[in-house]
């Protein structure tokens, strides 16, 4: 039987949407700023010592040189100060591409357009601090993302790549391509940067290094070395088996069944943490160096709670999820991510990172690794 075309779009549109267990895992734990000389003005975002910190480049310099918040090799990223035009996504891709580097995440724009603010609100000594992003606060929306999703609205199909502006919590989408024409979003950009962990890194921690989170290959997580301050199991998968590591908080992942850097399977924590928008959920896992849990790998840890010493899954959802998606609604648009778990390990429900009426929604989390 051949499915009219619509009906086919529909459904390549949610199995694209959802991992369904092949995946790689969002690589912005594994994003570190450059040492290198850009060739554009530019601000860096760095995480660590549990916290977000930043450094201005008013001028075209290293980043060795400057504030010095941020370190080369650091956890993070840097962002060009002021904004560009495009009259379509493909543009603005293709004028990342040719300068080195790319466009920002949907997590990478809101960290600085927060960390922008907060700089300004945060003024020590009565010194006047400039602001580390030009034009954020601007009307104007900002194309984000380096990939496109398949989407229908009303009698139209096509791609669509998220947007923000003006303000951190306005986000929406835009046509990157659609029936009838392509490229079709007239929006402003900014471009960014980050390399991978070095490899000798890789080897030791398990690390990956392969962009946002893409249905594109088997899983291929990693056991990471690392000690947590919280109760967490170790979970991996071997031999046509499944293994544990039960830990308390201080523990190391080094030693027992689960091998740091060789194992393929994760880290979760053993309890949720209170109810967060999404940007907050994944910025506080990314300052303890781990990330939101995917689909699988959160629904696999509820069907075992208890035998991986987890408490309290299946109950009032959790967010889950490190690349949202945009959506549409009949009074409104916004972007999205999962929240699973709301009445059971089966249940989920997409709800609202950032709206175009600058609304987000609340909801419980837990970091993995």
């Amino acid at each position: 039987m051949i499915l009219p075309f619509r009906v086919v779009f529909l459904y390549l549109s949610a199995f694209l949407s959802v991992s369904h267990g092949f995946f790689t895992p969002s690589d912005d734990i594994n994003k570190t700023i450059p040492l290198l000389t850009p060739t554009t003005l530019y601000s860096e975002i760095c995480f660590k010592d549990g916290t977000t910190k930043s450094d201005l480049y008013v001028g075209f310099s290293s980043p060795s040189i400057g504030e010095e918040n941020c370190r080369p090799g650091d956890r993070g990223f840097i962002l060009e100060r002021e904004v560009r035009k495009a009259k379509s996504w493909e543009e603005a891709f293709l004028t990342c591409l040719k300068l080195g580097m790319r466009l920002p995440t949907v997590f990478e724009w809101q960290v600085s357009c927060y960390e922008n603010q907060n700089r300004s609100l945060n003024v020590e000594n009565f010194e006047f601090k400039k602001p580390l992003f030009l034009g954020m606060q601007d009307i104007h929306w900002e194309w984000v993302s380096n990939f496109m999703t398949p989407i229908i609205y009303h009698d139209n199909y096509g791609q669509a790549a998220p947007i923000f502006g003006p303000g951190c919590n306005h986000g929406s989408w835009d046509w990157a391509s659609y029936r009838g024409g392509t490229g079709q979003g007239e929006n402003t950009f900014r471009c960014a940067l980050s390399v991978p962990v070095e490899q000798k890194e890789n080897e030791k921690t398990g690390a990956q290094s392969n962009g946002e989170t893409m249905p594109t290959g088997a899983y291929n997580n990693r056991i990471a070395l690392l000690t947590l301050d919280v109760p967490y199991s170790e979970i991996c998968f071997k031999n046509g088996s499944t293994y544990m590591d039960i830990h308390e908080k201080g523990e190391s992942t080094r030693g027992g069944q689960c091998l740091p850097g060789q194992d393929i399977g994760f880290i979760i924590e053993k309890n949720k943490r209170g109810g967060t928008s999404w940007y907050m959920a994944k910025k506080t896992c990314l300052e303890n160096g781990m990330r939101l849990p995917e689909t699988i790998e959160w629904k696999m840890a509820c069907f075992h709670e208890k035998e991986w010493n987890l408490v309290n899954m299946a109950n009032g959802g959790e967010w889950v999820g490190n690349s949202p998606t945009p959506f549409f609604r009949d009074n409104g648009s916004g972007i999205g991510s999962h929240i699973l778990g709301k009445r059971g390990c089966h249940d989920i429900d997409n709800r609202i990172v950032a709206y175009s009426s600058g609304y987000s929604a609340n909801h419980a989390f837990r970091c993995v690794r």
